[in-house]
């Protein structure tokens, strides 16, 4: 069992923490609250929420940043729970995965294999474009949609 008085957390500063979820998690909910009552008027709208490969429940051998991974795990309930939430209103939320990009504390890294962040234009117009209620509750691989890939059109929250 890990001590969390000393153990990995015990690093981890609060509020470096809470900063990382005002960024990923209360912003991207403030940004939905401000468009959501025209999107509802107008009974359509897309919702397309950035989320991160440290969101998705995988193995790996490391986390980088608790605070960076947890934020886009929120992301993804996000996505999960506005769609449960807006469900029959023609609102579609989904998320977006682009893969390791050359942007904010990558740039200078000196990082290989890094895309660039034009690559995201394509698959994030795919999804903002849906007509209402097309789909909704799916978080597209920037590498799937390259691939060819398109997801079935349907709520992904539905059991």
């Amino acid at each position: 069992m890990v001590d969390v008085a000393s153990g990995p957390t015990a690093a981890n500063d609060l509020a470096a923490f809470g900063e990382v979820f005002a960024v990923n998690v209360v912003g991207i909910m403030a940004s939905s609250r401000a468009v959501l009552p025209v999107m509802r008027r107008q009974g359509a709208g897309n919702l397309v929420f950035f989320s991160s490969g440290a969101g998705h429940p995988i193995p790996r051998p490391a986390v980088r940043s608790l605070a960076y991974q947890l934020s886009k795990f929120a992301v993804e309930g996000l996505v999960d729970g506005l769609t449960v939430q807006l469900r029959g209103t023609g609102i579609n939320v989904n998320g977006f995965r682009p893969g390791r990009t050359l942007a904010g504390a990558n740039v200078g890294r000196g990082l290989s294999g890094l895309r660039r962040p034009e690559q995201a234009v394509e698959p994030v117009l795919f999804l903002a474009s849906l007509a209402p209620g097309e789909m909704s509750g799916y978080v597209l691989e920037s590498t799937d949609y390259e691939r060819g890939f398109r997801p079935l059109r349907r709520d992904y929250t539905s059991a």
